[in-house]
């Protein structure tokens, strides 16, 4: 049962991940741009985060494990984030209150709740399996765009979307089936 939660947490942290680029377009429109959309994210979730560390209890990284994590977050996650936010820009204007409530709003469900349950899920579920299940992202963001922002979907993106979620659900019914097993 408890990877079956992991699962669950892993589905829950992908579509909060997936929500991002539908904050991103939001904000865009309201007046920001990439630079401002993801300081403001990336401070307002860095706060949210070591808040939730010391509440824990949590000790700093230290060391190797600290340069590592400064390189790939500060470094190539900071990078990989302009340039995809770069990349949904439309005409920026001045930022008005929906936008900081889209970058407030990604700040905290898109990246803090996201990251905490992929943390959690982690914990329940192997990394294979969890890269398998994380793929949901890209369903729930071509959700969320034909909803939110009228985008349409290709055929060939359906028929990708729907084996996503078979692989998902054939993950998760052969842990609910292991779980039942144990628990009989």
């Amino acid at each position: 049962m408890d990877r079956l939660i992991g699962i669950f947490l892993i589905v829950v942290a992908a579509a909060s991940f997936a929500t991002s680029p539908i904050f991103a377009r939001i904000a865009y429109d309201a007046g920001a741009n990439p630079n401002t959309f993801l300081f403001i994210r990336f401070a307002i979730a860095a706060t949210v985060i070591t808040l939730i560390m010391v509440f824990k209890g949590l000790r700093w990284p230290c060391g190797r494990l600290l340069v590592s994590l400064v390189l790939i977050g500060g470094v190539c996650f900071a990078g990989l984030n302009l340039s995809f936010y770069t990349a949904l820009t439309l005409a920026p204007v001045n930022l008005v209150l929906p936008g900081w409530t889209a970058i407030i709003l990604c700040a905290l469900f898109s990246t803090v709740f996201g990251i905490v349950c992929l943390y959690e899920g982690l914990k329940r579920v192997d990394s294979a399996n969890t890269a398998i299940v994380s793929t949901f992202e890209v369903v729930v963001a071509a959700v969320l765009a034909i909803l939110i922002l009228g985008e349409t979907m290709s055929m060939s993106k359906i028929i990708g979307a729907c084996m996503i979620i078979i692989a998902v659900t054939i993950l998760g019914r052969g842990e609910y089936k292991t779980a039942r097993v144990r628990i009989q």
